[in-house]
């Protein structure tokens, strides 16, 4: 009876995620998990809910529950290290995208560098994106991390070639324009 509880509580979930209802999900998803706890499927239902409805702190739970069950899941990793970064825990979630990275994933990689930099640890930061900068792989993000980091240097020019190669690489990306302008707006008169 309780797995069948379990199921209809998540399937309740589901539904009222589905139609926007959001404390009638998690509620709903509460009650399957006590009727059937450590769920991974239900767990991952709630993480995703808490996740979307920007409750970082208990998406962050949920997911390190899963992350336990399933150490090897990449996709509960990257949104765990998602939500640390959007708790702020720049530091967490720098080391977790690295992990990743470790994994052939230089997106990962890239993204650790940022978490990095956002904890001010820019020597850590430039060492992940050194060999991303060196290989074949143009990332544009890559060279803006490496741009902000030579920025909050003060190394004016070096940062501005690096926010110049950013740009040819996607000339759309309005976070490489915006670095730029804050560059020109730092940069001191000569």
């Amino acid at each position: 009876l309780g797995v069948t509880n379990a199921i209809l509580y998540a399937n309740l979930g589901s539904a009222y995620a589905s139609a926007g209802e959001a404390l009638e999900a998690e509620n709903n998803f509460l009650k399957a998990l006590s009727q059937k706890p450590g769920d991974p499927d239900i767990l991952l239902n709630l993480a995703r809910l808490c996740e979307a409805q920007k409750e970082f702190k208990s998406a962050i739970q949920h997911y390190q529950t899963l992350a336990v069950l399933n150490p090897d899941d990449s996709s509960v990793k990257r949104s765990l290290a998602y939500c640390y970064h959007m708790n702020r825990d720049f530091l967490k979630a720098a080391k977790l995208f690295e992990e990743l990275g470790q994994k052939n994933d230089p997106i990962a990689f890239c993204n650790a560098a940022g978490a990095y930099i956002q904890a001010g640890e820019l020597d850590k930061a430039e060492t992940i994106l050194k060999p991303l900068l060196e290989g074949s792989l143009k990332l544009p993000r890559a060279y803006l991390h490496q741009a902000e980091i030579l920025r909050l240097r003060k190394d004016y020019l070096q940062a501005e070639i690096q926010y110049q190669k950013a740009l040819v690489l996607n000339s759309k990306d309005s976070q490489i324009s915006l670095g730029l302008g804050q560059l020109y707006m730092e940069i001191p008169d000569l």
